[in-house]
């Protein structure tokens, strides 16, 4: 791959290529005004050149390239010189100055996965994953079967595809219409082999008929940024049952920490060739998650890249300001190079779009749907002109996506500070919009909050719809007293307009202006109700129930309700669990309902309320059952819920508590071991971490506490039976830890096990707790295992051993000489050389027969050992 020499002469003189391309616009603008009058322009035209690819511009401005040339120090023709343009060679529209990846010799970042969209009847004849068509693995899907990829993420659909073409084994096709398949490709699409067809454009139903039938003769993967056609709207033919049933669909999801290991991988690639951003990842991560927590305005990979492009010219301090809300104006200017007036036309353009509830505020629009939607012609051509509109198929765009947001947050904020909740009530209404007002909620100051909480007045009898805006302020703001935020005048208001419908039929009433089907969204809403009904005082009549456990706390129902449980249900598979935000958010709940309690329940607690229960157990407010860690550690989920607790509330308090759960957690351990416990999850193995092969996996749970304990803690806090089964089950303690019972059981030698009993004793201890076995060597039942130990583990530490002079090291160095490896026979024989009464003479002449056979280069010192063991012959 050849080096970029513009990108190498811009690293010389310590100039980002954004720069050079201001710089050049600045001062020779009639050069390039037959570009977009945007420095964007200008630098994707730059990125192009320092490829060597679409020269044809730079030939027709030989003007410009000689300045170009001039500015960089070199010669018109080296820069024209490069490699043409190659398929396999990726380009990061979104950060034009990011070094292109060639696919054939370098690996893409890693961000996400196909998952399967369930259906319990299809799931148990479908394979788990799509390894086979990605990386090979397995054989391949038998045919009859379409594997259906969407993946909507433009930048990763082009990666993934591009990545695919280069390197798989099998035949890629990457199309930018269904249309093509009956094209020049009809041949490929009758050959009988494994076949992966990415398609930018929709799929119409005659051509899902044509790729299923297809799929009947040949395993096929169709990868697209769009969801089936049964699944675009409106009902079609194509798509009955039977179809379906021959149809795999699988969605691509981003890693939850997507949007970081983008970033680090930029900041890595950079560092490859030698360039340093001005905002390390590090910074960017950090201020991304509190910027922008629920995903919604930097959404996709394109907008993180070119967060990256920003970043590589601007401080950290920018970031900052951008957050606080700080200049907005002036920041968005500066860093996306667009003049002043030009912005506050888009402003006022974003505005009206967004404020016409027919249609999507960011959709593509025909120039007579602009103006329908509020925007006069001359906002319509001054966006045009200024290069912030793309036109496509007689319809336009925003041309970036990621500053008209940024307008829009700009916006919508000082709309729901500022303007009574009738000006934005519809949008909570929408799902489109309401993600990005819940957005704006999240980040607002807790003042701001308040603010809009004032501009609420009860008037839902008047307009219902004003429902939907109370609504949105009432999960913003119990978001915030999940996290420990007091409530501020003027929000109490929010409360009562919200909770006054639950009073009557709490288990029934769902929000108006808020989807409840899925466990997350459901979840959401139920975390929000359970914080304000222990702010709220619960309203006259209001019937006691476990929606609003805030109330009528006396009169709960004994029995919990099966949403608390979520393995009541049969199928592990489809256990209703929140995920992610919305289990941190009911995790932050049940925290605070956990506060409110002088003493633990009488009941079986379930699942989701026992990690707040332990943790009050871990603050000493009542002692910690043991059996609460059988539901603690058999799932991630609860597991993730107790650690979010141990982390976040009360740090400092970190050995206080690990040593209140550690004697619990032995307890629970030992009954799991007897079976009197529910039995460990397949495949979840309660280890901490280890060398030892079979530990595979830990909990993460466990570890926290165990890293907190000190020495004396991890038999001093334990009954006889409790340090008795560490002795014998010390395979999940840390290595730490496991010297401490070594030394516990040593300080008790001679231990006086059964014969049976003393074979492979050590083995639970090794390999990482070798160490301890040197207390042992000497002991007459456990000395042998002990120096088999550590000949098999810690070699080198034999060696030492056995090199000592000490003269009560005598029945340790008999033992390690007698159980030496043939392999360590050198370091035996000098051992002896210069101790030779280290063994008896008949055990010496023994030992060494035994090893003659084997000895090879050794053999001559044997029998000179054997020499001097006896006067009888040694035939």
């Amino acid at each position: 791959m050849l080096s970029n020499l513009l990108l190498v002469a811009l690293r010389k003189k310590g100039i980002s290529q954004r720069k050079f391309a201001k710089h050049l616009w600045e001062n020779h603008e009639k050069l390039f005004e037959s570009l977009d009058r945007t420095t964007r322009s200008l630098e994707a035209r730059l990125t192009l050149l320092g490829r060597g690819e679409r020269l044809e511009w730079w030939e027709k401005n030989p003007d410009a390239l000689q300045v170009v040339a001039r500015e960089l120090g070199v010669e018109p023709s080296m820069l024209c010189a490069g490699r043409g343009p190659d398929k396999y060679i990726f380009t990061f529209a979104s950060y034009p100055a990011l070094p292109a990846l060639d696919l054939k010799r370098e690996d893409r970042y890693h961000i996400g996965r196909p998952e399967f969209i369930s259906d319990e009847d299809r799931w148990r004849n479908t394979w788990p994953n799509l390894d086979h068509w990605f990386f090979g693995e397995g054989s391949s899907r038998s045919p009859e079967i379409l594997d259906w990829l969407q993946i909507e993420d433009e930048t990763e659909f082009r990666l993934i595809a591009s990545h695919l073409a280069a390197a798989s084994r099998h035949t890629v096709l990457v199309l930018a219409s269904a249309a093509d398949l009956l094209g020049e490709h009809v041949d490929v699409m009758r050959h009988r082999s494994p076949l992966i067809v990415a398609i930018d454009g929709k799929v119409g139903a005659g051509q899902l008929q044509s790729l299923r039938d297809r799929a009947q003769t040949a395993p096929l993967l169709v990868i697209s940024r769009h969801a089936l056609p049964s699944h675009q709207g409106g009902a079609l033919p194509i798509v009955a049952d039977q179809v379906a049933k021959s149809i795999n669909m699988w969605r691509w999801t981003l890693d939850p920490d997507w949007r970081g290991k983008v970033i680090a991988w930029v900041e890595q690639r950079l560092a490859e060739y030698g360039v340093k951003p001005g905002t390390s990842a590090k910074q960017l991560i950090a201020w991304l998650a509190t910027f922008d927590p629920g995903h919604r305005w930097l959404s996709r990979t394109g907008d993180v890249l070119q967060l990256c492009r920003i970043a590589q010219g601007e401080s950290f301090a920018t970031f900052v300001e951008l957050e606080r809300g700080q200049n907005t104006r002036a920041l968005l200017e500066r860093v996306f190079d667009i003049k002043a007036r030009h912005l506050r036309v888009m402003e006022s353009v974003i505005r009206k779009r967004w404020n016409d509830w027919r249609g999507i505020w960011d959709g593509e629009l025909a120039q007579a749907g602009w103006k329908a939607a509020g925007a006069t012609d001359n906002e319509f051509q001054t966006l045009m002109s200024a290069g912030q509109l793309l036109p496509g198929d007689n319809s336009y765009r925003f041309a970036n996506p990621l500053l008209s947001r940024l307008v829009l947050r700009h916006v919508l904020g000082t709309q729901i500070r500022t303007s009574s909740p009738d000006a934005w009530w519809p949008a909570c209404f929408d799902g489109g919009r309401r993600a990005l007002v819940d957005a704006t909620l999240d980040t607002m100051s807790i003042d701001g909050l308040a603010q809009a909480s004032r501009l609420q007045k009860n008037r839902i009898d008047e307009n219902v719809g004003l429902m939907g805006a109370a609504e949105a302020l009432f999960v913003a703001i119990g978001k915030r007293l999940a996290r420990g935020a007091d409530i501020v005048d003027g929000m109490q208001a929010i409360g009562d307009i919200v909770l006054s419908r639950l009073a009557e039929a709490p288990e029934a009433t769902q929000p108006w202006s808020r989807p409840y089907d899925m466990t997350e969204q459901r979840f959401e809403w139920i975390s929000s109700v359970w914080i304000w009904s222990l702010f709220v005082e619960a309203p006259k009549g209001a019937v006691a129930s476990w929606r609003v456990p805030g109330w009528n706390r006396e009169l709960l129902p004994e029995k919990f309700p099966d949403w608390l449980n979520p393995r009541a249900s049969y199928f592990r598979e489809t256990m209703p669990v929140p995920r992610r935000e919305s289990l941190a958010y009911f995790s932050d709940a049940a925290y605070l309902w956990s506060k409110t309690l002088q003493a633990v329940p009488q009941r079986e607690a379930p699942p989701l309320l026992v990690p707040a229960l332990m943790w009050r157990g871990a603050c000493g407010a009542w002692p910690v059952d043991p059996n609460w860690w059988g539901k603690i550690l058999v799932d991630d989920w609860s597991e993730s819920m107790l650690l979010r607790l141990l982390t976040t509330q009360r740090a400092d308090d970190g050995r206080k508590m690990a040593r209140l759960l550690w004697p619990s957690l032995v307890a629970w351990q030992m009954g799991a071991g007897r079976g009197t416990a529910p039995p460990h999850v397949l495949g979840k193995e309660l280890q901490l971490s280890s060398c030892r092969p079979d530990a595979q996996r830990f909990s993460s749970s466990i570890h926290w506490i165990a890293q907190r304990l000190a020495e004396d803690d991890v038999l001093g806090l334990l009954t006889t039976d409790g340090k008795r089964y560490l002795d014998d089950h010390p395979q999940w303690l840390l290595t730490e830890h496991k010297l401490v019972v070594l030394r516990s059981l040593a300080e008790r030698l001679p231990l006086a096990l059964p014969s049976y009993m003393a074979i492979n004793y050590f083995s639970a201890f090794l390999p990482d707790a070798v160490a301890g076995l040197v207390d042992f060597l000497h002991d007459e039942q456990l000395g042998g295992e002990a120096a088999v130990g550590v000949w098999n583990w810690a070699p080198l530490l034999a060696v030492e051993l056995l090199q000592r002079s000490d003269s009560s090291n005598f029945q340790a160095r008999s033992r390690l000489i007698l159980t030496c490896p043939t392999e360590q026979l050198g370091a035996v024989l000098a051992a002896l050389q210069s101790t030779p009464d280290g063994l008896p003479a008949a055990r010496r002449e023994a030992w060494a027969r035994y090893h003659l056979p084997n000895a090879g280069v050794h053999a001559a010192a044997l029998f000179e050992l054997l020499k001097t063991c006896s006067d009888r012959d040694l035939i």
